[in-house]
Protein backbone atom coordinates (compact mmCIF):
# COMPACT_ATOMS: atom_id res chain seq x y z
CA UNK A 1 0.00 0.00 0.00
CA UNK A 2 2.71 2.48 0.98
CA UNK A 3 4.71 1.70 -2.18
CA UNK A 4 1.69 2.35 -4.41
CA UNK A 5 0.85 5.63 -2.68
CA UNK A 6 4.48 6.76 -2.94
CA UNK A 7 4.57 5.87 -6.65
CA UNK A 8 1.40 7.83 -7.39
CA UNK A 9 2.87 10.83 -5.61
CA UNK A 10 6.00 10.53 -7.77
CA UNK A 11 3.84 10.54 -10.90
CA UNK A 12 2.13 13.74 -9.80
CA UNK A 13 5.48 15.44 -9.17
CA UNK A 14 6.86 14.29 -12.53
CA UNK A 15 3.79 15.63 -14.32
CA UNK A 16 4.18 19.11 -12.90
CA UNK A 17 7.94 19.10 -13.47
CA UNK A 18 7.24 18.20 -17.10
CA UNK A 19 5.60 21.59 -17.53
CA UNK A 20 9.03 23.10 -18.17
CA UNK A 21 9.85 20.47 -20.79
CA UNK A 22 7.87 21.28 -23.91
CA UNK A 23 8.66 19.19 -26.99
CA UNK A 24 7.50 19.54 -30.59
CA UNK A 25 4.90 17.17 -32.02
CA UNK A 26 4.04 17.37 -35.71
CA UNK A 27 5.15 20.77 -36.99
CA UNK A 28 6.60 23.01 -39.66
CA UNK A 29 8.88 25.88 -38.67
CA UNK A 30 10.71 28.58 -40.60
CA UNK A 31 13.37 31.14 -39.73
CA UNK A 32 14.31 33.91 -42.14
CA UNK A 33 17.37 35.98 -41.22
CA UNK A 34 18.50 39.01 -43.19
CA UNK A 35 22.13 40.05 -43.30
CA UNK A 36 20.97 43.34 -41.75
CA UNK A 37 19.74 41.50 -38.63
CA UNK A 38 16.03 41.45 -39.45
CA UNK A 39 14.40 38.09 -38.79
CA UNK A 40 11.06 36.32 -38.93
CA UNK A 41 10.35 33.13 -37.01
CA UNK A 42 7.25 30.96 -37.47
CA UNK A 43 6.08 27.69 -35.95
CA UNK A 44 2.85 25.91 -36.83
CA UNK A 45 1.84 22.59 -35.35
CA UNK A 46 1.90 20.75 -32.04
CA UNK A 47 3.65 21.52 -28.77
CA UNK A 48 3.49 18.84 -26.06
CA UNK A 49 4.56 18.25 -22.51
CA UNK A 50 7.40 15.72 -22.36
CA UNK A 51 5.29 13.51 -20.08
CA UNK A 52 3.44 10.92 -22.12
CA UNK A 53 -0.35 11.16 -22.67
CA UNK A 54 -0.74 7.73 -21.06
CA UNK A 55 0.93 8.95 -17.86
CA UNK A 56 -1.25 12.07 -17.82
CA UNK A 57 -4.42 10.00 -18.16
CA UNK A 58 -3.21 7.68 -15.40
CA UNK A 59 -2.63 10.61 -13.06
CA UNK A 60 -6.07 12.03 -13.87
CA UNK A 61 -7.67 8.70 -12.98
CA UNK A 62 -5.57 8.33 -9.83
CA UNK A 63 -6.61 11.79 -8.63
CA UNK A 64 -10.22 10.55 -8.48
CA UNK A 65 -9.34 7.28 -6.75
CA UNK A 66 -10.90 6.72 -3.34
CA UNK A 67 -9.22 5.12 -0.35
CA UNK A 68 -9.74 1.37 -0.11
CA UNK A 69 -8.00 -0.70 2.56
CA UNK A 70 -6.23 -3.80 1.25
CA UNK A 71 -5.12 -6.73 3.38
CA UNK A 72 -3.64 -10.08 2.37
CA UNK A 73 -3.34 -13.35 4.25
CA UNK A 74 0.36 -13.98 4.95
CA UNK A 75 0.05 -17.73 4.30
CA UNK A 76 -2.31 -17.99 1.33
CA UNK A 77 -1.64 -14.49 -0.10
CA UNK A 78 -5.37 -14.18 -0.69
CA UNK A 79 -7.33 -11.02 0.06
CA UNK A 80 -8.91 -10.89 3.49
CA UNK A 81 -10.90 -8.46 5.58
CA UNK A 82 -8.88 -5.76 7.31
CA UNK A 83 -9.05 -5.13 11.03
CA UNK A 84 -10.04 -1.71 12.34
CA UNK A 85 -6.41 -1.03 13.30
CA UNK A 86 -5.17 -1.98 9.83
CA UNK A 87 -7.76 0.23 8.18
CA UNK A 88 -6.81 3.14 10.43
CA UNK A 89 -3.09 2.67 9.72
CA UNK A 90 -3.58 2.46 5.95
CA UNK A 91 -5.92 5.45 5.97
CA UNK A 92 -3.33 7.51 7.86
CA UNK A 93 -0.67 6.56 5.29
CA UNK A 94 -3.06 7.44 2.46
CA UNK A 95 -3.96 10.82 3.92
CA UNK A 96 -0.29 11.64 4.53
CA UNK A 97 0.66 10.76 0.95
CA UNK A 98 -2.30 12.69 -0.50
CA UNK A 99 -1.37 15.78 1.50
CA UNK A 100 2.27 15.58 0.40
CA UNK A 101 1.25 15.05 -3.21
CA UNK A 102 -1.06 18.06 -3.12
CA UNK A 103 1.68 20.18 -1.53
CA UNK A 104 4.24 19.20 -4.17
CA UNK A 105 1.83 19.70 -7.06
CA UNK A 106 0.87 23.15 -5.76
CA UNK A 107 4.51 24.14 -5.26
CA UNK A 108 5.68 23.07 -8.69
CA UNK A 109 2.52 24.33 -10.38
CA UNK A 110 3.17 27.78 -8.91
CA UNK A 111 6.66 27.72 -10.45
CA UNK A 112 5.15 26.95 -13.84
CA UNK A 113 2.42 29.56 -13.98
CA UNK A 114 -0.34 27.41 -12.51
CA UNK A 115 0.06 24.61 -15.04
CA UNK A 116 -0.81 21.07 -13.99
CA UNK A 117 -0.77 18.62 -16.94
CA UNK A 118 -3.11 16.31 -15.01
CA UNK A 119 -5.74 19.07 -14.69
CA UNK A 120 -7.32 19.94 -18.09
CA UNK A 121 -8.83 23.16 -16.71
CA UNK A 122 -5.37 24.60 -15.98
CA UNK A 123 -4.25 23.63 -19.47
CA UNK A 124 -7.21 25.37 -21.10
CA UNK A 125 -6.55 28.48 -19.00
CA UNK A 126 -2.87 28.37 -20.00
CA UNK A 127 -3.83 28.22 -23.69
CA UNK A 128 -6.16 31.19 -23.24
CA UNK A 129 -3.43 33.26 -21.55
CA UNK A 130 -0.84 32.34 -24.13
CA UNK A 131 -3.07 33.33 -27.05
CA UNK A 132 -3.01 36.91 -25.72
CA UNK A 133 0.79 37.12 -25.89
CA UNK A 134 2.69 38.65 -28.80
CA UNK A 135 3.26 36.25 -31.69
CA UNK A 136 0.81 33.58 -30.54
CA UNK A 137 -1.84 33.76 -33.29
CA UNK A 138 -3.65 30.65 -32.09
CA UNK A 139 -3.29 28.26 -29.14
CA UNK A 140 -5.71 25.34 -28.67
CA UNK A 141 -5.43 22.64 -26.01
CA UNK A 142 -6.27 19.37 -27.78
CA UNK A 143 -6.11 17.30 -24.58
CA UNK A 144 -3.48 14.99 -23.05
CA UNK A 145 -1.03 17.91 -22.74
CA UNK A 146 -0.99 18.57 -26.50
CA UNK A 147 -1.45 22.08 -27.91
CA UNK A 148 -2.05 23.09 -31.53
CA UNK A 149 -0.31 26.43 -32.04
CA UNK A 150 0.29 29.01 -34.74
CA UNK A 151 3.12 31.40 -33.88
CA UNK A 152 4.88 34.08 -35.92
CA UNK A 153 7.13 36.97 -34.90
CA UNK A 154 9.20 39.51 -36.81
CA UNK A 155 11.99 41.48 -35.16
CA UNK A 156 15.68 42.36 -35.18
CA UNK A 157 18.60 40.39 -33.84
CA UNK A 158 19.94 43.16 -31.64
CA UNK A 159 19.55 40.73 -28.73
CA UNK A 160 19.22 36.99 -28.17
CA UNK A 161 15.97 35.28 -29.15
CA UNK A 162 14.63 32.23 -27.30
CA UNK A 163 11.39 30.37 -28.04
CA UNK A 164 9.06 29.44 -26.51
CA UNK A 165 8.74 31.70 -23.47
CA UNK A 166 5.60 31.34 -21.39
CA UNK A 167 4.10 33.95 -19.03
CA UNK A 168 4.58 33.04 -15.37
CA UNK A 169 6.81 30.04 -16.12
CA UNK A 170 10.19 30.29 -14.40
CA UNK A 171 11.99 27.43 -16.14
CA UNK A 172 11.91 26.35 -19.77
CA UNK A 173 13.85 24.21 -22.21
CA UNK A 174 14.14 26.29 -25.42
CA UNK A 175 13.15 24.74 -28.73
CA UNK A 176 14.73 27.55 -30.77
CA UNK A 177 17.59 29.81 -29.65
CA UNK A 178 19.36 32.56 -31.62
CA UNK A 179 22.48 34.16 -30.14
CA UNK A 180 24.13 37.30 -31.53
CA UNK A 181 27.91 37.17 -31.06
CA UNK A 182 30.12 40.17 -30.36
CA UNK A 183 31.70 39.86 -33.83
CA UNK A 184 28.28 40.38 -35.44
CA UNK A 185 27.65 36.77 -36.43
CA UNK A 186 24.50 34.96 -35.33
CA UNK A 187 24.24 31.40 -34.00
CA UNK A 188 20.97 29.74 -35.00
CA UNK A 189 20.12 26.66 -32.95
CA UNK A 190 17.30 24.29 -32.14
CA UNK A 191 18.28 22.73 -28.78
CA UNK A 192 14.75 21.49 -28.12
CA UNK A 193 14.56 19.71 -31.47
CA UNK A 194 17.04 17.03 -30.39
CA UNK A 195 14.47 14.95 -28.54
CA UNK A 196 15.88 11.44 -28.90
CA UNK A 197 16.28 9.67 -25.56
CA UNK A 198 15.24 12.83 -23.70
CA UNK A 199 14.10 11.55 -20.30
CA UNK A 200 14.92 14.77 -18.43
CA UNK A 201 11.42 15.58 -17.22
CA UNK A 202 10.71 12.02 -16.10
CA UNK A 203 14.11 11.75 -14.40
CA UNK A 204 13.54 14.99 -12.50
CA UNK A 205 10.31 13.54 -11.23
CA UNK A 206 12.00 10.38 -10.05
CA UNK A 207 10.63 8.24 -12.89
CA UNK A 208 13.01 6.11 -14.91
CA UNK A 209 12.73 5.21 -18.60
CA UNK A 210 10.80 2.06 -17.74
CA UNK A 211 8.03 3.90 -15.87
CA UNK A 212 4.49 3.43 -17.26
CA UNK A 213 3.56 5.37 -20.38
CA UNK A 214 5.17 5.99 -23.73
CA UNK A 215 7.49 8.95 -24.22
CA UNK A 216 5.72 11.91 -25.81
CA UNK A 217 8.92 12.62 -27.78
CA UNK A 218 8.04 9.63 -29.97
CA UNK A 219 5.47 11.86 -31.72
CA UNK A 220 8.03 14.46 -32.81
CA UNK A 221 8.04 14.89 -36.59
CA UNK A 222 8.62 18.05 -38.57
CA UNK A 223 10.87 20.31 -40.61
CA UNK A 224 12.87 23.43 -39.75
CA UNK A 225 13.79 25.65 -42.70
CA UNK A 226 16.27 28.54 -42.43
CA UNK A 227 16.50 31.08 -45.25
CA UNK A 228 18.99 33.93 -45.38
CA UNK A 229 20.87 36.35 -47.61
CA UNK A 230 23.76 36.35 -45.13
CA UNK A 231 26.91 34.30 -45.56
CA UNK A 232 26.53 30.83 -44.04
CA UNK A 233 29.75 30.16 -42.12
CA UNK A 234 28.87 26.73 -40.70
CA UNK A 235 25.87 24.40 -40.55
CA UNK A 236 25.11 20.79 -39.67
CA UNK A 237 22.45 19.96 -42.25
CA UNK A 238 22.78 16.75 -44.26
CA UNK A 239 22.80 18.45 -47.66
CA UNK A 240 24.19 21.92 -47.01
CA UNK A 241 22.77 25.17 -48.39
CA UNK A 242 20.57 25.32 -51.49
CA UNK A 243 19.37 28.29 -53.50
CA UNK A 244 15.88 29.61 -52.72
CA UNK A 245 15.39 32.56 -55.04
CA UNK A 246 17.73 35.36 -53.95
CA UNK A 247 18.47 33.61 -50.66
CA UNK A 248 20.15 30.45 -49.42
CA UNK A 249 18.20 27.76 -47.61
CA UNK A 250 19.06 25.17 -44.96
CA UNK A 251 16.65 22.35 -44.11
CA UNK A 252 16.59 20.01 -41.11
CA UNK A 253 14.12 17.12 -40.98
CA UNK A 254 13.32 16.38 -37.34
CA UNK A 255 12.05 13.08 -35.92
CA UNK A 256 11.89 11.37 -32.56
CA UNK A 257 15.29 9.90 -33.43
CA UNK A 258 17.02 13.28 -33.84
CA UNK A 259 20.00 13.32 -31.47
CA UNK A 260 21.91 16.37 -32.76
CA UNK A 261 20.28 19.79 -32.54
CA UNK A 262 20.16 21.94 -35.70
CA UNK A 263 22.93 24.54 -35.80
CA UNK A 264 24.07 27.24 -38.20
CA UNK A 265 26.36 30.24 -37.96
CA UNK A 266 25.60 33.29 -40.12
CA UNK A 267 27.77 36.34 -40.80
CA UNK A 268 25.64 39.47 -40.48
CA UNK A 269 26.50 43.06 -41.35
Amino acid sequence: MRNRVTFLAAIAIALTLAACFIVPGKFTSTIDVGRNGAFTFAYKGELMFATSPALIRQAQADSDEKFVAQCTDEDSFEDRSCSDDEIAEQKAEWDEAQAKKAENVARFSAMFGGINPADPATMDAFAARLSKEQGWKSVVHKGDGVFEVDYALTGRLDRDFVWPIFPGVEIIKPIIAIHRRADGSAEIGGPGLATADDQSARALGGLGPDAPGDNANARTEGRLTLTTDAAILTNNTNDGPARAGARQQLVWDITSGTKVAPKALLKLD
